[in-house]
């Protein structure tokens, strides 16, 4: 039986790292922990979007088996999950930071929620549900772009709180908890606003740092609908985009900072030999590849996560192939410390048990039913093979073996007409992508009625990402 410390931030994008070959980004706590653990390769998030992404990892079920759709569809208790599992067997699982959840009262199964982050005023990004006749993007898209450079924002405060709250907690628990614990401490960077404190600012210049190779980006109705909506870079030149890029970096060094103090906490209070860590994040960054910004896509620059795992019987120094999920940690947590495990239509297993199968080939699934997305997009991954199903358009096929940018659609060429039918058929074994479509414009279309209509939605307004809880 072992202790969990599980730390997750906010679209950090997998290459964005020094331990997964990026030649500028410093990321030494990181790339330590990834030294004397298991790093894996092709890990995957259930959903490129925060909100829907939490609740699959607060459910350990894919948002067609939950209803957790979007950013609106926040984890709410309905739908149990390990927390409470785990709560009921007497384990403290205490959460700090970013949730993403309803709202602090709704029955998420932690014992304490500590300086928690939940979605905007218990309703989320209610402009996300209007995905047939969406309204302007063109505010959030302005912000997220203008907001780039040095010093503090109210992400990086949020995130020194959450650090301290965290070392604190660690050196309090190791007093008094006699079962194994599991702590949930959620950072909220290199979430933009893209703004990073002077002393990680000023370790990049600029000048020098890698910008995106120019792609051709596909001409696919779905992905133009992306194109169109968010339409992030008509405000990006190349100025901008280097000083959005560096603070992105910068971000990064910032979160490792972080982590460090955090690992050196658990190490002061003698827990470390006794504790599983896991880092990972909820979904990646585009950072102006393809020219898209933020998430959403499927490409592996926001659907690719990090996914470290270090601590008791996980190899060293290893490097797994094998595809992983945010849908495998609940039954980690379970796992490790010691509980039987959960019953139910469960896809994911222990991470512990992939690290000693490194190069399993397994499929897992992404989706995608928020704000953009002119139908629900299903992908799935396996270690060589990349299969996107846009439900009513072309599907799209990728090699990652030989086309790691995913730059050639194999979806269509007769030579590969068998890899497309197996994996179209793997799709229907998890679930039927078009009656869940229907299923979840008919859920949308109820809280759009719920929030007086497309008028009603478009007169609350939007925002570029949810405040702090201060």
């Amino acid at each position: 039986m072992t202790n969990v410390l599980f730390i997750i931030s906010d679209e950090h994008q997998r290459a964005m790292l020094g331990c997964y070959g990026h030649p500028q980004v410093k990321t030494p706590n990181l790339d330590a922990l990834a030294a004397r653990g298991t790093r894996f390769v092709n890990a995957t998030t259930p959903s490129p979007m925060c909100v829907p992404t939490r609740a699959a990892l607060a459910t350990g079920q894919y948002p067609h088996q939950t209803g957790y759709w979007d950013s609106v569809y926040a984890y709410d208790g309905r739908v149990s999950g390990w927390a409470a599992y785990l709560d009921g067997l007497g384990h403290n699982v205490t959460s700090i930071g970013k949730l993403h959840y309803t709202n602090s009262d709704a029955p998420t199964g932690f014992t304490e929620q500590i300086i928690p982050l939940h979605i905007v005023n218990g309703e989320g990004w209610t402009e996300g549900l209007l995905r047939k006749d969406p309204g302007s993007y063109e505010y959030s898209a302005t912000e997220f772009a203008t907001q780039v450079g040095r010093g503090e924002s109210s992400y990086t405060q949020y995130d020194r709180r959450i650090t301290a709250k965290t070392c604190d907690w660690l050196r309090d628990v190791s007093t008094k908890e006699a079962q194994p614990w599991v702590l949930f401490c959620s950072m909220v960077n290199p979430h933009y606003p893209l703004i990073a404190p002077d002393e990680f600012h000023d370790m990049y210049d600029p000048a020098t740092v890698e910008l995106p190779a120019d792609m051709q980006f596909p001409d696919h109705p779905v992905l133009n609908a992306f194109l169109d909506y968010f339409e992030y870079n008509k405000h990006f030149d190349e100025a901008r985009a280097r000083e959005a890029i560096a603070a992105y970096y910068g971000l990064c060094s910032f979160l490792d900072d972080n982590i460090g103090q955090v690992l050196n906490a658990l190490a002061a209070t003698g827990q470390l030999d006794d504790t599983l860590i896991i880092y990972t994040s909820d979904h990646g960054e585009h950072l102006g590849k393809r020219g898209m910004w933020t998430k959403m896509s499927m490409y592996e620059e926001s659907a690719g996560i990090p996914m470290i795992v270090a601590g008791p019987n996980v190899p060293a120094g290893q490097v797994a192939k094998t595809p992983v999920s945010l849908i495998d940690c609940g039954p980690t947590f379970v796992d490790t410390v010691g509980a039987a495990p959960m019953v139910g239509d469960y896809y994911g297993k222990s991470l512990v048990e992939l690290a000693n199968t490194p190069d399993l080939d397994r499929i897992v699934l992404t989706e995608y039913h928020d704000g953009g997305a002119i139908t629900g997009q299903f992908m799935l991954r396996s270690v060589r093979w990349k299969y996107i199903e846009h439900v009513g358009y072309a599907p799209q096929l990728f090699d990652l073996e030989n086309d790691p940018d995913e730059l050639i659609d194999l979806a269509g060429n007769a030579d590969y007409a068998d890899v497309q039918a197996r994996f179209a058929a793997h799709l229907r074994t998890m679930c039927d992508p078009i009656a869940v479509n229907a299923q979840c414009f008919a859920d949308q279309a109820r809280k759009i009625e719920e929030f007086g209509g497309r008028e009603g939605i478009l007169a609350k307004g939007t925002f570029g990402f949810s405040p702090t809880p201060e």
